[in-house]
């Protein structure tokens, strides 16, 4: 996971945090970035409007045939303001 000062969250991690399947040892240093880095933020945003086409896309086919996670659930997320 890359979340120093000068990198950015990499694709998986931060596909990973927004679909809630972040391990817990692994969410602190993601937001931290997260409060700091515009373009995560942003990345973020554009990557949660995807997976809500996604899911919108495969209403027809029963989410537990495509995933073992409970897509109603809320993702526990940090909330920041640009």
């Amino acid at each position: 996971m890359n979340t120093g000062f000068f990198s950015h969250i990499s694709e998986d991690t931060l596909e990973e945090y927004a679909l809630g399947r972040i391990p817990e040892v692994d969410l602190l240093p993601v937001e931290e970035h997260l409060l700091i880095c515009l373009t995560c933020q942003i990345r973020l945003e554009e990557m949660d409007e995807y997976i809500k086409v996604m899911k919108a896309a495969t209403g027809a086919v029963p989410c537990a045939v495509l995933s073992p996670y409970d897509s109603t659930a809320t993702p526990r997320r940090l909330k920041y303001s640009r």
